[in-house]
């Protein structure tokens, strides 16, 4: 599964040993919000499996996802966390514990993605 179109919604992509593999295209829309966030480790680089990702929207309640693109044999999920937003276009800040335990954050845009690195105050554009 994954946001292979950057629309906001997952999207998913069928292997099979013996027969072509099948694309399912998510195309229903929607008038709601959404912030794609893939968090890096920095020494060494890696990807930080493991991490949570929470997002606090002004006014409501705190989302939260744990990070992990895991999958199954010779499969995985995609390396970005989607984290629906609602109707909140108005997000206070995204925060990432790490698997160290520090917490880090920063304020995204809704309907974008980013990768977020530990030890740094700003994010890159995914």
């Amino acid at each position: 599964t994954g946001d292979l179109d950057d629309d906001g919604d997952l999207d998913v992509v069928l292997f099979n040993n013996s027969a072509p593999a099948r694309l399912l295209i998510n195309q229903i829309g929607s008038a709601n919000h959404w912030v794609g966030v893939k968090p890096v480790l920095t020494d060494p680089p890696r990807s930080a499996h493991g991490s949570r990702i929470g997002v606090l929207r002004a006014g409501e309640s705190e989302l939260w996802r744990r990070y992990d693109s895991g999958g199954s044999y010779a499969a995985a999920s995609d390396p970005r966390a989607l984290i629906g937003t609602g109707g909140s276009d108005n997000l206070e800040e995204v925060v990432v514990v790490w698997p160290s335990g520090a917490r880090s954050s920063w304020r995204l845009p809704v309907d974008r993605k980013a990768v977020v690195f530990a030890g740094h105050a700003a994010a890159r554009a995914d």
